[in-house]
């Protein structure tokens, strides 16, 4: 008896650490993907990739009779969204890509350019860095919003212009 004991706490054990032992994107089921990224066409050394889903908050003000009949007189009113998007993550050693100076990203299928992503919108902004320290290994992010995930079964590459 004592050994079915000794044999049930250790496989316990041995059960509690092999769940903890993975990658947290993998933990999170986040998809690994396989996209060449580049930056103004130059290739951006990239560590690892991953798709994932996120949940977005946004906060700002709007007055919905100033927008529908133009008038500057009206008072704006706060608004506060929520929703989840798909997002390409990806970590990158090399330049610090910097979002706000991201004019659009460009996603090809081959050689040929499927889709241009706008990034003035502020539903489709990526991962801010200003609040992280000078380092060697970057993180960026790019909202998937608006494009069909099933086309990204064809994209081979991703470019980014700054």
């Amino acid at each position: 008896m004592k050994k079915i004991t000794l044999a049930l706490f250790c496989s316990m054990v041995a059960m509690t650490f092999s769940v903890q032992a993975g990658a947290i994107s993998d933990q999170l089921k986040a998809a690994d993907c396989n996209f060449t990224i580049l930056r103004k066409g130059k290739p951006v050394n990239v560590i690892k990739q991953v798709i994932t889903l996120r949940a977005i908050s946004e906060k700002g003000f709007i007055d919905p009779v100033k927008k529908m009949i133009q008038d500057t007189t009206t008072t704006d009113y706060p608004y506060s969204t929520g929703y989840r998007s798909y997002h390409v993550e990806f970590a990158y050693t090399g330049d610090r890509i910097e979002f706000k100076d991201v004019d659009k990203i460009e996603f090809y299928i081959g050689k040929t350019l499927a889709y241009v992503h706008p990034t003035e919108n502020i539903t489709r902004r990526m991962a801010d860095s200003d609040e992280r320290t000078e380092q060697k290994t970057y993180y960026f992010s790019i909202n998937l919003q608006g494009i069909p995930l099933l086309m990204l079964d064809d994209i081979t590459t991703i470019n980014i212009f700054d």
